[in-house]
């Protein structure tokens, strides 16, 4: 899978309340703990599985229940929605899933990959939580949900993908076209029924619209009725934009490693892509070891460089107990199996593998990756994570694309020099929500720069905290919540001060 998500709009997920922030194609969020930091890529993890599963559904296996996936205010209520948007850069073309059914006009030869007429698109989506006892069965309904190519004017791609580098962009047009749009009322005579249901007035109805080879049919959904995202339902070529979308949010991958698992040896049966705690790492290398001896052997160039005792990488399989097991050999010619290798030697291995592995690609979302790391693998570590991403100044290494987004609390990580350039520092400011409610404490994430930045909020555009590296080491090595208080208090005077002269 092939996409980076250049910016994700939230509103209404636990510590979310109009919340805009645009990604880079390496971006680390440092933040203490609390502030928020995990709750974007519990965001992305709800937004990935509804557009997999029903509604219901993909409110499981979260952090909590689902009624704690939205805000709640100070007087214990909660918000009535979520509201996602993502901006995203795809892959060129998609895939038919469907195993090639459909034919071409030209050749009448199954239709195995479709061009997109754009790879810049936006998803929106909004779900109201309905908590009368009517709708026990079914709290959750679909209000809105949209997908529209981006226009022209297009900040995010001129800031990072250089004019020469014509990979990617494709399709960019003063008007954005729509593929899926919610309605009030119908558009026409002909859109009067929805699930074969009279659409009453201000009664939503979701479009699944054709793309401009016609091929394909306008279908119409009663919004009160569904029970799962158009994006979710709709594997079928001939909506090729929609399908990209939906297969790479499908795609996103999270990972929070395991010291325990990635000690272990794992099962030939095992999954053969690495699993979020890593525990499958050694059947992961043995089918890149089948697959693509080429990109095994940079793995263990990549461990030979890292790990200066480390001269070789194997992987094998133990007939007797049915498993993969990792051995190192070291300079001195002795050999180790991974149960007794440290802790920051297998995240290292680990984090080769997902960075020479050709079914890595897509978004990678890593959790905290400096834990159990000796702070002398810490600038390895950084080096690594940024080598994973796609670099689109260099053409020979713009595909596949590949995005990494990772959290930690770390200042040591944060003062490496390959990610103070790709910095979001998260804080928690109380936001006052007027004379007759009560205050808010919501998560903001804002640039590490110099210069005080400037971004839009709904109603204006106004100065947003921007701090300094020394500032957020400062917050980040704080002993106690207050000291940490103050000299996040004291960052934010200076900023405003600095933004009035």
């Amino acid at each position: 899978m092939n996409t980076v998500i250049t910016q994700i709009e939230i509103d209404g997920f636990k510590t979310f309340k109009d919340f805009k922030v645009e990604l880079a194609p390496f971006q680390v969020i440092v933040g203490p703990n609390g502030s928020g930091k995990s709750n974007l890529f519990d965001a992305l993890h709800l937004l990935s599985r509804l557009a997999e599963y029903d509604v219901q559904t993909a409110f499981q296996d979260l952090r909590g229940d689902a009624s704690d996936q939205f805000t709640k205010y100070a007087d214990g209520s909660r918000s009535e929605k979520i509201r996602f948007a993502v901006e995203m850069l795809l892959n060129r073309t998609v895939q038919n899933i469907n195993g090639g059914d459909i034919l071409s006009e030209d050749s009448f030869e199954p239709i195995r990959e479709v061009a997109l007429e754009y790879t810049r698109l936006r998803y929106e989506l909004e779900i109201t939580f309905r908590q009368e006892e009517i709708y026990v069965l079914h709290p959750f309904q679909i209000t809105h949900e949209s997908l529209t190519s981006i226009t022209g004017e297009d900040a995010w791609s001129k800031k990072y993908i250089p004019s020469s580098n014509n990979t990617y962009l494709q399709g960019m047009s003063e008007k954005p076209d729509i593929f899926i749009e919610t309605i009030r009322r119908s558009l026409s005579e002909n859109i009067q029924k929805a699930n074969n249901r009279e659409v009453e007035l201000n009664q939503q109805v979701i479009l699944l619209l054709p793309d401009r080879d016609k091929r394909s049919k306008i279908k119409r959904f009663y919004a009160g009725e569904l029970q799962r995202t158009i994006l979710s339902r709709t594997d079928d070529i001939i909506y090729p934009h929609v399908l990209a979308v939906r297969e790479e949010l499908q795609s996103l991958k999270f990972f929070s490693l395991n010291a325990d698992a990635l000690h272990r040896p794992s099962a030939i049966n095992a999954s053969s892509i690495l699993k979020t705690d890593g525990s499958n790492l050694p059947t992961t290398l043995a089918r890149i070891q089948a697959e693509d001896e080429a990109s095994f052997y940079m793995i263990s160039l990549d461990m030979t460089s890292l790990v200066n005792s480390i001269t070789d990488i194997e992987v094998f399989r133990s007939d007797a107990m049915n498993k993969y097991l990792i051995r190192a050999t070291t300079s001195d010619q002795r050999s180790f199996l991974a149960d007794v290798l440290s802790d920051g030697t297998l995240r290292l291995l680990a984090f080769a593998t997902l960075r020479n592995d050709p079914r890595a690609t897509g978004i990678l979302c890593i959790e905290e990756p400096e834990n159990g790391v000796e702070p002398l693998y810490l600038n390895k570590i950084a080096r690594l994570l940024k080598e994973m991403v796609t670099d689109f100044h260099e053409p020979e290494q713009s595909e596949p694309l590949r995005q990494v987004i990772c959290n930690t609390h770390s200042s040591l990580l944060v003062s490496q020099p390959e990610v103070i350039d790709s910095l979001l520092f998260t804080f928690v400011p109380t936001q006052i929500q007027g004379k007759n409610s009560p205050a808010l404490r919501v998560t903001r994430m804002a640039a590490v720069a110099t210069p005080v930045t400037v971004i839009e909020s709904k109603d204006e555009k106004r100065p947003v905290e921007a701090f300094t590296i020394d500032m957020v080491r400062k917050y980040l090595d704080s002993d106690t919540l207050q000291e940490a208080s103050n000299q996040l208090q004291k960052a934010k005077t200076l900023l405003h001060e600095g933004s009035q002269k």
